[in-house]
This record gives C-alpha cells, sequence and structure tokens, in this order.
C-alpha cells in the first residue's frame, strides 16, 4: 500500500512518508500557521476509506489545541464524512499509526456524522494572494509545456516566471488554438463574468482532476473540480490542494484580464494566434507588471451549478481582434 501525506497549505506532498513523517507532520500542527491540517491518503480505498485528515485549532492564542480528526468514505458511489475531537494529540498518533501501518481505520461508529455538512455546504472560501501563491505551487524540474523551455524561476526580461502563471496563459492559447480540443472560454455579456469548462493536458494532471469549472466574478473565483468519471471532487478544509486549481484560476484572471484591458488584448491576441517566444516575453511582462487584484476571494463550489445560458461564446473576442487586424491600414 502506497500513501500520500499532505501537510497543511504548505504544498508539500510526501509520496512515499513513514510513520517518522506522519507523527513529525502531528507534531508540527499549528492553528496560528500555514499547516493546521495533514491529509493521508491511501492509493487504494481501505474498508471504503480514501483518506483520514486531522485539523488543529484553539478557540484562544493561549488555549489547548484541540484536534478534528475526519474520515471519508465511498461506499455505492456515495460517500460519508464522520469527524471526532479530542485534545489528546497521542490519540490522534495512535488512529494514524494504526491506519498506515495497520490498514485499519479507526471505528466511527461513534464519530459525528457530517456527510450533509460537507456534501450541502455550497462552498469553502479563502483569499488568496497572486503572487504567493503562484510562486509557491510549481513543478519541479519540469519545463514548461510547449514554451519556449522555460523553467520555474526563470527570468524573462527581468521578472520571475512563475510557472503556474506560464502555464495558464499556454493552456489559453491552445484552447484557442485546438479548436476547443482542451476546453471553453465564456463570458457574460457585460464582459464581467468569465467562464472556463476545461480539460487539464494529460501531461500535468494530477492523481484526481481530469475536469474543471471555473468562474470568474470581480475579485471572486468558484472553481469545480471533476474526476475521470465527472464526479464532483469535494474540497474540504484544503484551498487549492492540486495544482490544477491554481491554474484554473490563473486562466480566469489572465482571460478577465485580457477582457478589461483594450491593449493587453492586443498583446494578447497577437501572441495567440502566431505565437513566438518574444511575443510570450510581451504578454507575461504585461501581465505580471499591471495585475488587476493583488489578491483573489477564492470559493468551492460543491455542485455543477453553473448555468450556461448566461455566457457567450468566447470565441467572438477573438473575431473581433482578427476583424480590426484586416481592417488596419498596412504599414508604408
Amino acid at each position: 500500500m502506497k500513501y500520500l501525506l499532505d501537510i497543511g497549505m504548505t504544498g508539500k506532498r510526501n509520496h512515499k512518508p513513514t510513520l517518522r513523517d506522519i507523527n513529525i507532520a502531528i507534531d508540527s500542527l499549528d492553528a496560528n500557521k500555514n499547516n493546521p491540517f495533514i491529509q493521508l491518503e491511501p492509493s487504494e480505498a481501505i474498508e471504503n476509506t480514501i483518506y483520514i485528515q486531522v485539523l488543529c485549532y484553539n478557540k484562544s492564542s493561549n488555549d489547548t489545541n484541540h484536534y478534528v480528526i475526519e474520515i471519508h468514505l465511498h461506499i455505492n458511489n456515495g460517500c460519508k464524512q464522520y469527524k471526532y475531537n479530542t485534545v489528546d494529540k497521542n490519540e490522534v498518533k495512535d488512529i494514524f499509526r494504526d491506519y498506515f501501518i495497520s490498514q485499519q481505520p479507526p471505528n466511527y461508529s461513534s464519530w459525528e456524522d457530517i456527510t450533509d455538512r460537507a456534501i450541502n455546504q455550497k462552498k469553502y472560501s479563502n483569499t488568496f494572494f497572486v503572487y504567493k501563491l503562484a510562486k509557491d505551487y510549481y513543478r519541479n524540474n519540469k519545463d514548461i509545456h510547449n514554451c519556449y523551455s522555460y523553467c520555474h524561476g526563470n527570468l524573462i526580461d527581468g521578472l520571475l516566471i512563475f510557472q503556474t502563471i506560464a502555464e495558464a496563459i499556454i493552456l489559453l492559447k491552445d484552447i484557442v488554438n485546438m479548436s476547443n480540443q482542451q476546453g471553453d472560454i465564456y463570458f457574460s455579456e457585460n464582459r464581467k463574468n468569465v467562464f472556463i469548462d476545461i480539460k487539464i493536458p494529460i501531461i500535468w494532471k494530477e492523481i484526481k482532476i481530469y475536469r474543471i469549472k471555473g468562474l470568474l466574478s470581480n475579485d471572486k473565483i468558484h472553481i469545480s473540480c471533476y474526476d475521470q468519471n465527472n464526479n464532483h471532487i469535494i474540497s474540504d478544509i484544503s484551498p487549492i490542494t492540486n495544482l490544477e486549481r491554481l491554474l484554473a484560476c490563473f486562466m480566469l484572471i489572465f482571460a478577465e484580464k485580457i477582457l478589461s484591458d483594450e491593449q493587453y488584448l492586443y498583446i494578447a491576441m497577437d501572441y495567440f494566434f502566431t505565437p513566438n517566444e518574444d511575443k510570450f516575453k510581451r504578454v507575461y511582462s504585461f501581465f505580471m507588471d499591471k495585475p488587476k487584484y493583488l489578491s483573489y476571494f477564492i470559493t468551492y463550489e460543491a455542485d455543477d451549478s453553473f448555468d450556461l445560458s448566461k455566457f457567450l461564446a468566447f470565441s467572438s473576442i477573438y473575431e473581433i481582434f482578427k476583424i480590426n487586424k484586416m481592417n488596419e491600414p498596412e504599414s508604408i
């Protein structure tokens, strides 16, 4: 049995954890920092359970740490979720040890059933800061797909490459240039809302997420994720635990900036239709130099509730752009 250990909101993922790693992670839980929880996920379901997680919190800065242990089960195409509260850290370690070493889930018969709360909770919210999040989440030792071999941390005209943003720009370009094979982008008639329905490229896929829907309105982003069977993936405690969610966020930000800035629209469309390295530099530099918002408020939708009838095809922007390009007087 293999396990994946997610550690807090740090973005750290241990694909080969030991019991010592798990105990250290539990000892390091800190409600006042960016690692208030851990999640342990087996490669195969253990008695219908697909993960166990623990969240640390306290009621005041000097109060005793409280631990909320939750276990998630998939049964007959449905799911159940239970939680248990304790102040005993050793009890937490015992539960995780049995799950990890003996593949033995805890006896949750007396735990609180929070299934309805977990499933019917329409959204879990968090504010993210664009640059910090882009910097913290990247693909180690991988070139950006189809992007002139730039890597995370490279400099481009004096600006640091954040791979997640660059990948979002490229994915948006691929959607425009590949006849929607990777998805579609829409916008409301007043151009104040942007909607995406995308398939993550195969080489980018993590274990779970195959398809993402996202909506951006002002500085608020709504995200829904789906697995390969089109089943919705509920995001509970951890915001943006998967890089693909972040890519969707940056795709929305990028598209919204195109809609709201005429100069940027021209630069971006020029790159989309005839991409090259110099044009990519211009697009990336312009995006990083003049962000519309420094931070965004993100919510995770618990169902597929977007009304597509409210959106028009994003391609009409490109049609307008191409017409304008054709009508431009030739330079002498």
